[in-house]
């Protein structure tokens, strides 16, 4: 139904599409196995008083050994939007395929200085996605994270 709502470009009913899709997966009761980390989620779970930000990450399952490093990304990125960009909609998703995790962080914030190249965010990020990382703006203007990891 969302689908049929985004191809009309019914932008309310695809809003109301969210929502309840949104409202059952907060409904959900993730078993222990799936959990990122309880400290992620509710840090999570704070900015959505202030944010729209939605996730997948409570249906995710990669290996423990990657929860410290996702949980950092996703806690920086998250904590930058906002601050240095003013986001006040952040999507965080995480996508298993074969042999690799990838984790995207969107935001509708301003957009990265382009003279800023490096610094403390992008150190950690070389340290931690061991398959990788980008950041990058698309044509809607979201600004898009997106960092990989060996599931190997």
């Amino acid at each position: 139904r969302l689908q049929r709502a985004l191809d009309r470009g019914d932008r309310e009913e695809a809003i109301s599409e969210l929502r309840s899709v949104r409202e059952a997966l907060q409904n959900r009761r993730p078993s222990e196995d799936d959990i990122i980390d309880d400290d992620l989620l509710r840090f999570i779970e704070n900015w959505r008083g202030l944010i729209d930000i939605n996730t997948n990450l409570h249906t995710a399952i990669v290996p423990d050994h990657l929860h410290p490093a996702i949980n950092t990304i996703v806690m920086d990125a998250v904590n930058d939007a906002v601050r240095h960009g003013q986001a006040d909609w952040i999507e965080v998703k995480l996508d298993t395929q074969e042999s690799e995790a990838v984790l995207t962080v969107s935001n509708n914030g301003q957009e990265p200085d382009p003279g800023v190249v490096g610094g403390m965010g992008a150190a950690t990020l070389d340290r931690l996605a061991s398959g990788g990382w980008k950041r990058e703006v698309d044509a809607l203007g979201l600004t898009r994270l997106t960092a990989k990891f060996s599931l190997h």
